[in-house]
Protein backbone atom coordinates (compact mmCIF):
# COMPACT_ATOMS: atom_id res chain seq x y z
CA UNK A 1 0.00 0.00 0.00
CA UNK A 2 2.67 2.16 0.89
CA UNK A 3 4.52 1.41 -2.25
CA UNK A 4 1.49 2.38 -4.67
CA UNK A 5 0.54 6.01 -2.46
CA UNK A 6 4.17 7.12 -3.48
CA UNK A 7 3.73 6.14 -6.65
CA UNK A 8 0.40 8.13 -7.02
CA UNK A 9 2.20 10.76 -5.07
CA UNK A 10 4.95 10.58 -7.95
CA UNK A 11 2.70 10.88 -10.85
CA UNK A 12 0.61 14.00 -9.81
CA UNK A 13 4.15 15.57 -8.25
CA UNK A 14 6.15 14.89 -11.41
CA UNK A 15 3.97 14.96 -14.16
CA UNK A 16 1.22 17.90 -13.63
CA UNK A 17 1.01 19.59 -16.95
CA UNK A 18 1.04 15.97 -18.91
CA UNK A 19 -2.25 15.07 -17.20
CA UNK A 20 -3.72 18.87 -17.22
CA UNK A 21 -2.83 18.14 -20.86
CA UNK A 22 -4.99 15.03 -21.48
CA UNK A 23 -8.07 16.93 -19.37
CA UNK A 24 -7.88 19.51 -21.67
CA UNK A 25 -7.72 17.45 -25.00
CA UNK A 26 -10.95 15.31 -23.20
CA UNK A 27 -13.03 18.68 -22.61
CA UNK A 28 -12.47 19.62 -26.41
CA UNK A 29 -13.54 16.00 -27.97
CA UNK A 30 -16.55 16.19 -24.75
CA UNK A 31 -17.37 19.82 -26.40
CA UNK A 32 -16.94 18.41 -29.65
CA UNK A 33 -18.80 15.54 -29.65
CA UNK A 34 -21.25 15.77 -26.72
CA UNK A 35 -24.62 17.46 -27.86
CA UNK A 36 -25.01 21.08 -26.46
CA UNK A 37 -28.52 20.80 -25.71
CA UNK A 38 -27.96 17.67 -23.86
CA UNK A 39 -24.85 19.17 -22.52
CA UNK A 40 -26.55 22.59 -21.09
CA UNK A 41 -28.98 20.26 -18.96
CA UNK A 42 -26.20 18.13 -18.04
CA UNK A 43 -24.82 20.86 -16.72
CA UNK A 44 -28.10 23.01 -14.90
CA UNK A 45 -28.54 19.29 -13.24
CA UNK A 46 -24.77 18.98 -11.93
CA UNK A 47 -25.38 23.11 -10.52
CA UNK A 48 -28.45 22.28 -8.73
CA UNK A 49 -27.14 19.09 -6.97
CA UNK A 50 -23.87 20.73 -6.22
CA UNK A 51 -25.90 23.79 -4.56
CA UNK A 52 -29.48 23.64 -4.93
CA UNK A 53 -29.22 26.73 -7.16
CA UNK A 54 -31.31 26.22 -10.48
CA UNK A 55 -29.95 28.20 -13.29
CA UNK A 56 -31.62 29.20 -16.98
CA UNK A 57 -29.88 30.21 -19.83
CA UNK A 58 -30.74 30.65 -23.69
CA UNK A 59 -27.82 30.01 -25.48
CA UNK A 60 -24.39 28.25 -24.18
CA UNK A 61 -21.11 28.94 -25.97
CA UNK A 62 -17.76 26.62 -24.91
CA UNK A 63 -14.36 27.66 -24.73
CA UNK A 64 -10.61 26.20 -24.25
CA UNK A 65 -8.33 29.49 -24.70
CA UNK A 66 -7.15 30.86 -22.72
CA UNK A 67 -8.92 28.30 -20.67
CA UNK A 68 -11.71 26.11 -20.53
CA UNK A 69 -14.91 27.23 -19.68
CA UNK A 70 -18.40 28.30 -21.25
CA UNK A 71 -20.62 31.78 -22.01
CA UNK A 72 -24.23 31.91 -21.22
CA UNK A 73 -27.11 34.33 -22.66
CA UNK A 74 -30.28 35.63 -20.71
CA UNK A 75 -29.22 34.16 -17.49
CA UNK A 76 -31.69 33.37 -14.64
CA UNK A 77 -30.92 32.48 -11.20
CA UNK A 78 -32.77 31.05 -8.65
CA UNK A 79 -31.12 30.23 -5.56
CA UNK A 80 -33.41 28.85 -2.45
CA UNK A 81 -35.35 31.19 -0.37
CA UNK A 82 -34.27 34.38 -2.15
CA UNK A 83 -35.63 36.21 -5.23
CA UNK A 84 -34.22 34.99 -8.88
CA UNK A 85 -31.19 37.47 -10.35
CA UNK A 86 -31.25 38.10 -13.49
CA UNK A 87 -28.32 38.80 -16.02
CA UNK A 88 -27.63 39.34 -19.26
CA UNK A 89 -24.78 37.12 -19.68
CA UNK A 90 -22.24 34.80 -17.85
CA UNK A 91 -18.67 33.62 -19.05
CA UNK A 92 -17.07 31.22 -17.04
CA UNK A 93 -13.53 29.49 -16.92
CA UNK A 94 -11.54 26.99 -14.92
CA UNK A 95 -8.74 28.86 -13.13
CA UNK A 96 -5.27 27.07 -14.17
CA UNK A 97 -2.88 28.04 -11.42
CA UNK A 98 -5.35 26.27 -9.19
CA UNK A 99 -5.66 23.17 -11.57
CA UNK A 100 -2.17 23.01 -11.25
CA UNK A 101 -2.52 22.50 -7.93
CA UNK A 102 -4.77 20.73 -7.34
CA UNK A 103 -7.77 22.47 -6.37
CA UNK A 104 -10.79 23.48 -7.71
CA UNK A 105 -10.20 27.39 -8.99
CA UNK A 106 -12.82 29.50 -11.79
CA UNK A 107 -13.30 32.51 -12.95
CA UNK A 108 -16.92 34.46 -13.59
CA UNK A 109 -17.78 37.77 -15.20
CA UNK A 110 -21.35 38.67 -14.81
CA UNK A 111 -23.16 41.32 -17.58
CA UNK A 112 -25.67 43.19 -16.18
CA UNK A 113 -26.49 42.38 -13.14
CA UNK A 114 -27.94 44.76 -10.96
CA UNK A 115 -27.10 47.25 -14.45
CA UNK A 116 -23.79 46.78 -13.47
CA UNK A 117 -20.75 44.34 -14.36
CA UNK A 118 -19.66 41.49 -11.53
CA UNK A 119 -16.09 39.57 -11.89
CA UNK A 120 -15.66 36.94 -9.35
CA UNK A 121 -12.41 34.60 -8.64
CA UNK A 122 -13.12 31.46 -6.74
CA UNK A 123 -10.90 28.56 -5.32
CA UNK A 124 -10.38 26.34 -2.95
CA UNK A 125 -9.29 27.49 1.01
CA UNK A 126 -7.94 26.44 3.96
CA UNK A 127 -9.59 23.49 6.29
CA UNK A 128 -11.85 24.57 9.13
CA UNK A 129 -11.38 22.87 12.53
CA UNK A 130 -14.75 20.91 11.50
CA UNK A 131 -13.19 19.68 8.42
CA UNK A 132 -14.56 21.16 5.60
CA UNK A 133 -12.81 23.66 3.03
CA UNK A 134 -13.66 27.46 3.08
CA UNK A 135 -14.28 28.89 -0.64
CA UNK A 136 -11.64 31.78 -1.18
CA UNK A 137 -13.74 34.95 -3.20
CA UNK A 138 -12.99 37.70 -5.02
CA UNK A 139 -15.65 39.62 -6.04
CA UNK A 140 -15.13 43.38 -7.67
CA UNK A 141 -18.43 45.07 -8.87
CA UNK A 142 -18.79 48.10 -11.06
CA UNK A 143 -21.66 50.58 -11.06
CA UNK A 144 -24.31 48.65 -9.74
CA UNK A 145 -27.65 50.04 -9.53
CA UNK A 146 -28.32 50.75 -6.00
CA UNK A 147 -32.00 51.53 -7.00
CA UNK A 148 -32.33 47.55 -8.19
CA UNK A 149 -29.97 46.36 -6.01
CA UNK A 150 -32.31 47.59 -2.66
CA UNK A 151 -35.48 46.74 -4.55
CA UNK A 152 -33.76 42.75 -4.96
CA UNK A 153 -32.95 43.20 -0.97
CA UNK A 154 -36.29 44.48 0.31
CA UNK A 155 -37.80 41.45 -1.69
CA UNK A 156 -35.52 38.90 0.29
CA UNK A 157 -36.02 40.70 3.15
CA UNK A 158 -32.34 41.84 3.90
CA UNK A 159 -33.03 45.40 3.51
CA UNK A 160 -35.63 47.73 4.93
CA UNK A 161 -35.12 51.01 2.32
CA UNK A 162 -34.66 52.05 -0.45
CA UNK A 163 -31.62 53.44 -1.99
CA UNK A 164 -31.07 55.05 -5.24
CA UNK A 165 -27.38 56.04 -6.68
CA UNK A 166 -24.40 54.06 -7.93
CA UNK A 167 -21.61 51.42 -6.12
CA UNK A 168 -18.35 50.15 -6.71
CA UNK A 169 -17.10 47.29 -4.79
CA UNK A 170 -14.01 45.58 -3.80
CA UNK A 171 -14.79 42.08 -1.71
CA UNK A 172 -12.13 39.51 -0.69
CA UNK A 173 -13.69 36.63 1.64
CA UNK A 174 -13.09 33.32 2.56
CA UNK A 175 -16.22 31.41 3.62
CA UNK A 176 -17.38 28.06 4.98
CA UNK A 177 -19.81 27.20 3.08
CA UNK A 178 -21.48 25.19 6.01
CA UNK A 179 -21.06 28.33 8.54
CA UNK A 180 -20.10 26.32 11.23
CA UNK A 181 -17.32 29.10 11.22
CA UNK A 182 -17.92 32.40 10.44
CA UNK A 183 -16.92 34.11 7.27
CA UNK A 184 -13.52 36.48 6.97
CA UNK A 185 -12.71 38.99 4.69
CA UNK A 186 -12.28 42.66 3.98
CA UNK A 187 -14.41 44.91 1.88
CA UNK A 188 -14.39 48.46 0.01
CA UNK A 189 -17.01 51.00 -1.27
CA UNK A 190 -17.17 53.37 -3.32
CA UNK A 191 -20.35 54.98 -4.29
CA UNK A 192 -20.18 58.49 -5.91
CA UNK A 193 -24.10 59.24 -5.78
CA UNK A 194 -25.82 58.04 -3.04
CA UNK A 195 -29.10 58.73 -1.45
CA UNK A 196 -32.64 57.48 0.59
CA UNK A 197 -35.94 58.91 -1.14
CA UNK A 198 -38.23 59.81 0.71
CA UNK A 199 -40.35 56.75 1.90
CA UNK A 200 -42.15 54.91 4.90
CA UNK A 201 -40.19 52.15 6.97
CA UNK A 202 -40.79 50.23 9.66
CA UNK A 203 -38.87 50.48 12.55
CA UNK A 204 -38.36 48.19 15.64
CA UNK A 205 -38.97 49.77 18.77
CA UNK A 206 -37.55 47.17 21.86
CA UNK A 207 -39.38 44.62 20.00
CA UNK A 208 -42.51 46.75 18.70
CA UNK A 209 -43.05 47.59 14.98
CA UNK A 210 -43.74 51.13 14.29
CA UNK A 211 -44.04 52.76 10.69
CA UNK A 212 -42.67 56.14 10.11
CA UNK A 213 -41.72 58.46 7.47
CA UNK A 214 -38.45 58.94 6.42
CA UNK A 215 -37.86 61.84 4.28
CA UNK A 216 -35.51 61.81 1.86
CA UNK A 217 -31.63 62.14 2.74
CA UNK A 218 -29.01 63.08 0.41
CA UNK A 219 -25.56 61.43 1.11
CA UNK A 220 -24.27 62.88 -2.67
CA UNK A 221 -20.96 60.12 -2.02
CA UNK A 222 -19.93 57.43 0.57
CA UNK A 223 -15.97 56.09 1.00
CA UNK A 224 -15.13 53.05 2.74
CA UNK A 225 -11.70 52.40 2.23
CA UNK A 226 -11.02 49.50 4.23
CA UNK A 227 -13.63 47.56 6.24
CA UNK A 228 -12.90 43.79 7.77
CA UNK A 229 -14.96 41.04 8.94
CA UNK A 230 -13.92 38.60 11.45
CA UNK A 231 -15.17 36.05 14.04
CA UNK A 232 -18.71 38.00 13.71
CA UNK A 233 -17.44 41.74 13.62
CA UNK A 234 -17.24 43.95 10.73
CA UNK A 235 -14.82 46.62 11.63
CA UNK A 236 -15.13 49.73 9.74
CA UNK A 237 -12.09 51.48 10.25
CA UNK A 238 -13.25 55.00 8.06
CA UNK A 239 -15.90 55.72 5.76
CA UNK A 240 -16.65 59.07 4.75
CA UNK A 241 -19.92 60.56 3.67
CA UNK A 242 -21.06 63.25 1.77
CA UNK A 243 -19.49 66.36 -0.22
CA UNK A 244 -20.14 70.14 -0.08
CA UNK A 245 -23.94 69.97 -1.63
CA UNK A 246 -24.96 66.50 1.01
CA UNK A 247 -27.43 66.92 3.55
CA UNK A 248 -25.52 65.40 5.64
CA UNK A 249 -21.38 64.92 5.72
CA UNK A 250 -18.71 63.78 7.85
CA UNK A 251 -16.42 60.72 8.95
CA UNK A 252 -18.02 57.64 10.47
CA UNK A 253 -15.66 54.22 12.32
CA UNK A 254 -16.76 51.46 14.54
CA UNK A 255 -17.82 47.84 14.57
CA UNK A 256 -21.03 46.09 13.63
CA UNK A 257 -21.92 42.89 15.10
CA UNK A 258 -22.69 40.49 11.38
CA UNK A 259 -23.16 37.07 12.29
CA UNK A 260 -24.13 34.80 9.13
CA UNK A 261 -26.60 32.03 9.61
CA UNK A 262 -28.11 28.85 7.37
CA UNK A 263 -31.24 28.12 7.40
CA UNK A 264 -33.32 25.94 5.57
CA UNK A 265 -34.21 28.89 3.47
CA UNK A 266 -31.08 29.97 2.83
CA UNK A 267 -28.07 32.14 4.34
CA UNK A 268 -29.15 35.51 5.85
CA UNK A 269 -27.19 38.42 8.12
CA UNK A 270 -27.79 39.25 11.45
CA UNK A 271 -26.65 42.37 13.01
CA UNK A 272 -26.19 41.28 17.04
CA UNK A 273 -24.13 44.92 18.37
CA UNK A 274 -23.26 48.44 16.89
CA UNK A 275 -20.49 50.44 18.58
CA UNK A 276 -20.15 53.26 15.86
CA UNK A 277 -18.05 56.89 16.45
CA UNK A 278 -19.76 59.53 14.08
CA UNK A 279 -18.28 63.05 13.42
CA UNK A 280 -20.90 65.03 11.27
CA UNK A 281 -21.89 68.04 9.48
CA UNK A 282 -25.67 68.25 8.95
CA UNK A 283 -27.09 70.92 6.91
CA UNK A 284 -28.96 73.70 8.32
CA UNK A 285 -31.97 73.56 5.86
CA UNK A 286 -32.26 69.88 6.44
CA UNK A 287 -32.32 70.28 10.16
CA UNK A 288 -35.04 72.79 10.29
CA UNK A 289 -37.16 71.22 7.33
CA UNK A 290 -37.13 67.91 9.60
CA UNK A 291 -37.25 69.02 13.11
CA UNK A 292 -40.91 66.27 13.24
CA UNK A 293 -39.71 63.65 11.30
CA UNK A 294 -38.06 60.39 12.16
CA UNK A 295 -34.61 61.93 11.80
CA UNK A 296 -35.26 65.06 13.94
CA UNK A 297 -36.61 62.53 16.54
CA UNK A 298 -33.52 60.50 16.23
CA UNK A 299 -31.22 64.29 16.62
CA UNK A 300 -32.97 64.80 19.73
CA UNK A 301 -31.90 61.52 21.11
CA UNK A 302 -28.03 62.93 21.04
CA UNK A 303 -26.64 64.78 24.44
CA UNK A 304 -26.67 68.46 23.75
CA UNK A 305 -22.92 68.14 24.54
CA UNK A 306 -22.60 66.61 21.44
CA UNK A 307 -23.93 68.94 19.26
CA UNK A 308 -22.24 72.57 18.23
CA UNK A 309 -23.89 74.57 16.01
CA UNK A 310 -22.17 76.26 12.99
CA UNK A 311 -22.54 79.22 10.37
CA UNK A 312 -23.79 76.37 7.57
CA UNK A 313 -25.70 74.19 10.28
CA UNK A 314 -24.90 71.64 12.96
CA UNK A 315 -21.61 69.29 13.87
CA UNK A 316 -22.34 66.19 15.50
CA UNK A 317 -19.71 64.43 17.30
CA UNK A 318 -21.15 61.83 19.05
CA UNK A 319 -20.86 57.76 20.25
CA UNK A 320 -23.75 55.26 19.24
CA UNK A 321 -23.95 52.18 20.79
CA UNK A 322 -26.19 49.07 20.40
CA UNK A 323 -26.31 46.57 22.45
CA UNK A 324 -28.66 43.61 21.11
CA UNK A 325 -30.80 43.32 18.36
CA UNK A 326 -34.18 45.90 18.84
CA UNK A 327 -32.54 47.92 21.34
CA UNK A 328 -32.91 51.62 21.07
CA UNK A 329 -29.13 53.61 20.59
CA UNK A 330 -27.75 55.43 23.01
CA UNK A 331 -25.61 58.61 22.74
CA UNK A 332 -22.05 59.83 24.21
CA UNK A 333 -20.33 62.71 23.41
CA UNK A 334 -16.57 62.27 21.82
Amino acid sequence: MGQIIQAITTLFGHHKLKILAVIIFALLFFALLFPRTDLADLITAQIVRATGVYIQFDELDFDLLPAPGFEAHEIRIEPRGVPALDAESIEASVALTKLLGFKLGANASITDLFKGNVDITYSQGAKTQAGSRREDIHLRADNLDLEALSKYLRDAGMLPVKLEGKVTTNLNASVDPQFTEQPIGELSLEAPRFALPGQTITINFNGVPVQQQLPPLNLGRINIKSAKLNDGVLEIQEATIGDAKSDVKGKIKGTLGLRFRRTPGGVFPEMTQANFEMDLNVDKNFMERNQKSVLGGFLILIPPNAKQETPAGTRLAFRMRINRPGEMPTFTPL
